[in-house]
């Protein structure tokens, strides 16, 4: 057998060889695109998120201050409302996780949670106040309902922050709320 025998028979070899890397090669690169693809869809829908939650901000407060003036005449109204949205932060943010900067998942943690303790106070105040009354703990009710109306005063203080975090997420230019960048130079916390 000569040489070009021996080449006739390698041609087809390297031909199918180099057909099966371009095809894993193509493979690899089309599942690394569609992933992040979908990591980008995934991250466009917890803003769009963000951005319904903020609408929702200004009728939370509008609730909170009819709660407030009630409370200061001397009467309670329910904290029930609509809950924020929190279900593509809840299903893909696992996910998006690792593409986010150190600074981005801060800001997403931070709004989400001020998210949840606004509903669940508001959710729940009326029926800790009737727990007062139910456990016969001999407070006057007047103090009970100046101090609920104080908290209620910082749920709304809460709700302007998390309003300016959002906005400077939704800009592109999330918020360092732990101050990761300015090391020991660190002023009062968002958190």
């Amino acid at each position: 057998m000569n040489e070009n025998d021996i080449l006739k028979d390698l041609v087809p070899f390297f031909s199918g060889a180099f057909v099966v890397l371009l095809g894993f090669t193509i493979n690899a690169w089309w599942t690394a695109y569609k992933s992040r693809k979908q990591i980008e869809k995934q991250r466009y829908l917890i803003l769009e998120e963000i951005k319904t939650n903020k609408h929702m901000i200004s009728q939370k407060k509008d609730h909170i201050s009819k709660i407030i003036s009630t409370l200061n005449s001397g009467s309670i109204l329910s904290g029930q409302s609509v809950n924020f949205v929190t279900t593509f932060y809840d299903n893909y943010y696992n996910e998006i996780y690792p593409s986010l900067t150190l600074k981005e998942r801060h800001s997403f943690h931070v709004i989400y949670h001020y998210f949840n303790a606004v509903d669940r106070f508001m959710n729940n105040y009326d029926t800790e106040i009737w727990q007062y009354f139910k456990l016969n703990i001999p407070i006057k009710l007047e103090s009970i309902l100046a101090h609920y109306a104080q908290r209620m005063e910082e749920l709304i203080r809460i709700l302007d922050i998390t309003a300016d975090l959002i906005e400077s997420h939704v800009s592109g230019n999330p918020k360092d709320v732990f101050y990761i960048e300015l090391g020991d130079n660190k002023p009062i916390s968002y958190v």
